[in-house]
């Protein structure tokens, strides 16, 4: 995995594009504070963009796996807190 994330940096590095690290610990502080849930979060980005409402996963329960549709969530979450970091960043 490692190796992959260095390959994407460098495509990225050689085309000019930024590149914006984000932790699991700065999607909770962007989006509303340390120590929520991955669905808290889903949550909250559903109410950002509300045709993502239909497809919140329900709560998963110790023993569920996790719900495949929960990537479409992190990878949102992620961009809001790259543009969130950016943005705080350039003020």
């Amino acid at each position: 995995m490692v190796k992959l994330l260095r390959s994407i940096e460098l495509l990225a590095w050689r085309y000019k594009v930024e590149i914006v690290r984000v932790s699991r610990r700065d999607v909770q502080d962007a989006l509303g504070g340390s120590g929520r849930t991955k669905h808290a979060l889903a949550l909250t980005v559903a109410r950002w963009f509300t045709e993502l409402e239909p497809l919140v996963p329900d709560v998963r329960r110790a023993w569920d796996s996790e719900a495949e549709r929960m990537n479409i969530f992190d990878a949102v979450s992620f961009a809001m807190t790259a543009f969130h970091l950016i943005r705080k960043r350039n003020s």
